[in-house]
Order: structure tokens, then C-alpha cells, then sequence
């Protein structure tokens, strides 16, 4: 959900911008990848949607959704590893000029001090993604469900939360870097410990 304080900065910004392509908010379709150029001298607020950050493999790195900023982390990753944002719903996202950010932020240092939080939250879910491979194959597939079930806001009925369609098969092989082959039988086997259902090729994730 997007912050009291992401609003408040956002409208601000926006509202005292000298250049157009300061502040520019854009509605982008489902499917679209945004290439590195566009986050390497800005940063990105997500604003409506799901997208995620992807390697030149496809494998899946880190999810984003309505709140999350990306920013210098993101862009920095790029340089080495040749990364995008694959947008998984449509998505509405603000994309902020860093420097004008900056400037501006120097009379408000509250500004700074939201950005700083904004950072350690991608730090902390970077290192949650980096955690979950010390895990068991099985117990790192149930920690990526449960943690998307977490992260998407998804809501629960009977103890199940029902992941949305974009988190297919094809998808959560990529997210939890196995073969398709073996996802299945983890997920059979997860099934089996009424961890999970999967009813007409939807996921639900007991909570």
C-alpha cells in the first residue's frame, strides 16, 4: 500500500518540478520490460501493480508492488548483470529524477530520511532472497510462497491465500530457480502436507 509519506513526497515534487521529465507518471501494460535506462539516473515509485526484477537467464530476482521504491540498488545491480523490471500486471509507476530529488530534498531532510528507510527495505528484502538458498529445496519453495503470499497483500480465506494468476508454474520456477520438472514434484509433495492446494492451475498457500 502506498504510504501516507510517498504520497505527500510524490505531490510535493511534483508540484515544484521545473522540468517535465523530472517527475513523469506512467501507466505501462503488462508483459513490458523497462530497461536499464531508465533507472540508472532515476528512481522508481510503484504506484498500482506487480512487476519484477529479472536476469538476462530470466530468472526471477525480486518482486515490487504498489509502495515499493527502486532505486540506486537496482540500477547498480544492472551494470554487472544486465537485469530489468518485467511488469507482471499493468502497472502505473512515478519515475523520479534522482539529482532533483536530491536537491530538493536538501531543505527537507525528513525526504532524505524517507528515502534512507525506502533503501533499507530493499536491502532487507535482498537479503531475505539471498537467505532463503541456505534453505532445503522444499522449505525454500514453501518460504518464497509464503513470502509472496506476504508480499502481494494477497487476501486469505479458510487459512489459504490464493497466489494471482501471473505466479503460474512457469513463473515460480523462475522465482525459485528450479526446473519444471522438479517444481512439480515439490509441489506434489507440498499437497501432500496440505501445505498447499492447487485447483484449476491456481496456487493457494496455506498461512
Amino acid at each position: 500500500m502506498l504510504k501516507n509519506k510517498t504520497s505527500e513526497i510524490l505531490l510535493d515534487l511534483n508540484q515544484n518540478k521545473a522540468d517535465s521529465d523530472w517527475v513523469r507518471i506512467m501507466s505501462i501494460p503488462k508483459t513490458s520490460s523497462i530497461p536499464g535506462k531508465y533507472f540508472k539516473e532515476e528512481f522508481i515509485i510503484v504506484l498500482e501493480g506487480v512487476l519484477h526484477l529479472g536476469n538476462k537467464n530470466k530468472q526471477i530476482i525480486l518482486f515490487f508492488s504498489e509502495g515499493d521504491v527502486i532505486n540506486q540498488q537496482v540500477s547498480d545491480l544492472n551494470i554487472t548483470n544486465k537485469l530489468e523490471l518485467i511488469c507482471d500486471t499493468d502497472v502505473k509507476l512515478a519515475f523520479v529524477y534522482r539529482e532533483y530529488f536530491l536537491n530538493f530534498a536538501t531543505n527537507k531532510p525528513s525526504y532524505l530520511e524517507w528515502l534512507l528507510e525506502m533503501s533499507l527495505s530493499n536491502n532487507l528484502n535482498l537479503y531475505n532472497e539471498i537467505m532463503k538458498h541456505d534453505y532445503s529445496t522444499e522449505d525454500r519453495l514453501m518460504y518464497s510462497l509464503r513470502y509472496l503470499s506476504e508480499k502481494l497483500n494477497i487476501p486469505c480465506e479458510d487459512g489459504f491465500c490464493k497466489l494471482p494468476p501471473f505466479i503460474n508454474k512457469v513463473n515460480l520456477s523462475k522465482y525459485s530457480n528450479l526446473s519444471r520438472k522438479y517444481l512439480d514434484i515439490m509441489l506434489d509433495s507440498l499437497v501432500q502436507q496440505n501445505l498447499i492446494r492447487i485447483e484449476s492451475k491456481s496456487i493457494y498457500v496455506k498461512v
